[in-house]
């Protein structure tokens, strides 16, 4: 499809084309934190810690050593404070809330596994 572009060019390109060159040259919105509604901010910090809680409550049930003498359980809080740590300073919502669905997703897959044995 030809496209006028000012100065009397003509654009030769499909419509997802010029959406994709559009896209890669917009800056994309960095999110502040006064931007954030408090709530927001609140709200995703409890169920970061409300998943971390339960992690910990999780892994109990990991009393048994791994290969090389460790118990499991200390590994896998190691394993969590770390992924934590690492995402500590994350400030974009919809990662935050990512990580915590596949936190959540991954306890309540650990939680149904202990349960079945």
């Amino acid at each position: 499809m030809k496209r006028h572009v000012s100065g009397g060019y003509l654009y030769d390109a499909s419509d997802a084309d010029v959406a994709d060159v559009i896209d890669s040259n917009l800056a994309k919105k960095r999110i502040r934190k006064e931007d954030l509604n408090p709530l927001q901010v609140l709200t995703t910090r409890r169920e970061a810690l409300s998943l971390y809680r339960d992690i910990l409550r999780v892994t109990r049930a990991f009393v048994y050593p791994d290969n090389d003498g460790r118990l499991w359980r200390d590994v896998l809080r190691e394993s969590a404070r770390q992924e934590y740590e690492a995402a500590r300073f994350e400030q974009d919502p919809e990662i935050i809330n990512r990580l915590i669905v596949v936190g959540r997703d991954a306890v309540s897959q650990v939680t149904d596994k202990v349960r079945l044995n």
